[in-house]
């Protein structure tokens, strides 16, 4: 296996309401949702949790805006 997931289709997920990368399908669900790379979204869901909410909110705020 080579590594490239790029045939892997998305797959709605059971629970929409947790951003599950655990599961391929799923994973590229929640890029195409959210139209950002398996990077990015990774890099959300290490930062607020897997709340697919909290995710989206992470996503749409903008480059620099960050909590104090």
């Amino acid at each position: 296996m080579s590594g490239d997931f790029s045939d892997i289709k998305p797959r709605k997920p059971k629970d929409r309401s947790r951003v599950n990368l655990d599961h391929a399908g799923e994973k590229r669900y929640w890029e195409g949702k959210f139209g950002v790379s398996g990077d990015k979204l990774s890099e959300a869901v290490d930062k607020v949790g897997e709340s697919s909410s909290a995710v989206a909110k992470e996503l749409t705020r903008a480059p620099g805006m960050e909590e104090s």
